[in-house]
């Protein structure tokens, strides 16, 4: 089976969060188009609401950009890393909107800009949830 075109790797990432945000108990909300700020939004059972972006990509390295994420303190960024082998687990980082446009670069000068995953990794956790519970706490 080839790998997902663009707008399948996007949904595959927007479910993943989705399925992830659900399993730790907040109700969620998906956004349906392509003109939207957000993603998705998560609601905690105290009334917070976090709104989400995600990007994906599919085995690569960095993620794809093509404009600067919302950076209210609610909004987060989740980018995920889904992998070659359909039944390996996605690489998942939650990241404040505001510190996501921060890892913004224009490595390659031919191409869009993106968010290598090695600066990603340099301080935030796969699936650490800490900044989704700090957000979404009474």
């Amino acid at each position: 089976m080839d790998k997902p075109d663009s707008q399948q790797r996007g949904l595959a990432g927007e479910y993943y969060v989705a399925f992830i945000l659900s399993r730790l108990g907040y109700d969620i909300g998906i956004t349906i188009g392509r003109a939207k700020i957000f993603d998705m939004t998560a609601l905690s059972p105290f009334g917070k609401v976090v709104n989400v972006q995600v990007k994906s990509t599919y085995h690569y390295y960095d993620w794809l950009v093509t404009h600067e994420f919302n950076s209210s303190p609610n909004s987060v960024v989740a980018l995920v890393r889904l992998g070659k082998d359909a039944t390996q687990k996605p690489e998942l980082y939650f990241i404040p909107g505001a510190k996501a446009n921060g890892l913004i670069t224009h490595k390659y000068k031919t191409h869009s800009p993106r968010i290598s995953r090695a600066d990603v990794q340099k301080e935030f956790q796969d699936h650490d949830f800490g900044l989704i519970e700090r957000l979404l706490v009474k």
